[in-house]
C-alpha cells in the first residue's frame, strides 16, 4: 500500500522531528508498505490577501509579528553558522515527494496514495486547525489515519469553539490515534470514542535501525549530555544549576541546544548520527526534550527531565507514566542526584515497548493490512 505522510520535516535543529519521521517510514516499510513524505510547506500560503487580513484587519498582532521576525532572523543566522546537516539526513534516509506543496496545491492535486497518515508530532497544535494536517484532501475512498498525533498542551483545545472545528475533520478518519492522555480527552469531547493511545514511532523500531546511523568517532571520556530546547527562561532550572551538578559529578559536559538558546555556555551542534551517538554513550542525560527522553530510554541511559515552566509537559508525563518513571522529572537541583542513582529495570521497560509494538501492529493492520 502506498502511504503518504503529512508531518513536520523542515527543521534545521529539531532532532526528534526527523527521527520520528525516519522511524515511522521504517516501521511502515517493515509492515510491507511504501511510505513517503508529502513535503507540505504551510509557509507557502503567506499570500498578500492573508497577510492583509492578519495584520491590517488585526493590527494588534503586528508588534508580536515584528518580535517573532527578529527572533527568527537571529535563529536563522545561528543555523547558518552551526550547520547540523539535516537536509543531508533527509535526502539520505527519507522518501519524499519531489514537489513541495502549498495548501492550495495539495488540495487541488494531491499525490496518489492508498492511505494518508498525519503524525506523529504536534501536527494538531494550532488553535486554528490546518485542514492539511487533518488530511482534508484527496479522494473520499482513500484511508485516513492519525499516527500518535498531538495537540500540544493548553486548555484552549477543550473549548467548544475549537472542538466544533475539528469534529467534522476527525469524523472522516478511519483510525484516530494520539500520543498523550490529554489528546484522548480532546477527541472524546469531539465524539471520537474509538480514539487510541499510540506510542511515538521512535519507540516502535528495532535499535539496529538507529545503530546503523551512529557516528563512531567520539571521545571515550565520561560525560554528561545536556540537551535543551527553547530559551532558558522557559525551563524550571537554570543552566548554572545544571552545570554545577555536572561539575560535581566529575564529568565532562556536552551541551546540545536548539534554536533560542543563547546562554553563555559552549554548545555542540551535532548531526543526527552524532546526536544519537552522544545519547548512546553518555553516562547521564539531562534534558527537557521529549525525544531526548525517548532515546535515553531506548539506549538505557541514566536520565533526568527538567520540566517547562508553562506546564507544557503532557507528552513527557504520559511517556514516563507508562514505565513508572515519573520520578525522573525533577524541578530542583537537589533532586537530580536521586534520578541519577535510580536503578531502572530496563528489561521491564523493553518488555513494555515490545507489548506496545505488537498492539500497534495489530491495530494498524486491521485498517491498512500488512505482510
Amino acid at each position: 500500500m502506498k502511504i503518504g505522510i503529512v508531518t513536520f520535516w523542515s527543521s534545521k535543529d529539531n532532532y526528534g522531528q526527523l527521527l520520528q519521521l525516519f522511524a515511522l517510514q521504517t516501521f511502515l516499510k517493515e509492515l510491507g508498505h511504501e511510505p513517503f513524505l508529502i513535503r507540505y510547506a504551510f509557509w507557502k500560503d503567506n499570500s498578500i490577501p492573508k497577510l492583509f487580513k492578519e495584520y491590517f484587519l488585526l493590527p494588534w498582532r503586528i508588534p508580536r509579528a515584528i518580535k517573532n521576525k527578529i527572533a527568527e532572523r537571529k535563529v536563522h543566522k545561528s543555523n547558518i553558522v552551526h550547520e547540523r546537516k539535516f537536509v543531508d539526513f533527509l535526502s539520505e534516509n527519507i522518501l519524499y515527494t519531489e514537489q513541495i506543496y502549498s495548501t492550495k496545491e495539495l488540495i487541488n492535486n494531491p499525490p496518489i496514495a492508498d492511505c494518508y497518515i498525519t503524525g506523529s508530532d504536534q501536527v494538531w497544535g494550532a488553535l486554528t486547525p490546518n485542514p492539511v494536517f487533518f488530511l482534508q484532501f484527496g479522494a473520499k475512498e482513500i484511508k485516513r489515519i492519525s499516527f500518535a498525533a498531538s495537540f500540544g498542551d493548553g486548555n484552549d483545545f477543550f473549548k467548544d469553539r475549537y472542538i466544533s472545528k475539528v469534529t467534522p475533520y476527525l469524523n472522516k478518519f478511519d483510525m484516530v490515534t494520539v500520543r498523550e492522555y490529554k489528546a484522548l480527552d480532546v477527541c472524546k469531547k469531539a465524539g471520537i470514542n474509538g480514539c487510541i493511545l499510540f506510542p511515538d514511532p521512535t519507540l516502535l523500531i528495532d535499535m539496529s535501525n538507529y545503530n546503523r546511523l551512529l557516528f563512531s568517532n567520539l571521545s571515550t571520556d565520561k560525560y554528561c549530555l545536556v540537551y535543551m530546547l527553547e530559551g532558558e527562561e522557559k525551563t524550571k532550572m537554570s543552566m548554572d544549576d545544571i552545570v554545577a551538578f555536572v561539575k560535581d559529578m566529575g564529568a565532562k559536559m556536552i551541551y546540545v541546544a536548539s534554536q533560542g538558546r543563547f546562554d553563555k555556555y559552549a554548545k555542540q551542534y551535532p548531526t543526527i548520527p552524532q546526536f544519537l551517538s552522544y545519547i548512546k554513550n553518555a553516562d547521564f542525560v539531562i534534558t527537557n526534550s521529549f525525544h531526548g527522553t525517548v532515546f535515553s530510554i531506548m539506549y538505557h541511559r541514566r536520565f533526568v527531565v527538567i520540566p517547562k515552566k508553562n506546564g507544557n509537559n503532557t507528552r513527557i508525563e504520559t511517556l514516563l507514566s507508562q514505565y513508572g518513571l515519573q520520578q525522573h522529572i525533577v524541578e530542583e537541583p537537589a533532586m537530580i542526584k536521586n534520578a541519577y542513582n535510580d536503578v531502572v529495570d530496563w528489561t521491564l521497560v523493553d518488555n513494555i515497548n515490545e507489548k506496545k509494538k505488537k498492539e500497534t501492529v495489530d491495530l494498524l493492520q486491521r485498517v491498512i493490512g500488512g505482510k
